[in-house]
């Protein structure tokens, strides 16, 4: 498996912290690890955020729906 994809695909993606990957990885300092791979880490934000917004919207969706109902 080639190194990028492994600390990218593998471990990234699958919440294992940026200190860890630079470790396993021989990086001398998180900053080497970060400069390469933050680029991912913000990407993954960005995707849970919006997932995080998404569920909110649903939330409150249900909630007028079901004042909505109550009213009736």
């Amino acid at each position: 498996m080639a190194r990028k994809t492994y600390a990218s695909t593998v471990m990234l993606y699958n919440d294992v912290p940026m200190e860890i990957v630079s470790d396993l990885l021989g990086h001398s300092s998180i900053k080497i690890t970060q400069e390469y791979y933050g680029k991912v880490v913000q990407k993954r934000l960005s995707e849970e955020m919006g997932r995080i917004a998404k569920k909110c919207i649903n939330t409150d969706s249900i909630k007028n729906e079901i004042k909505i109902q109550r009213q009736s």
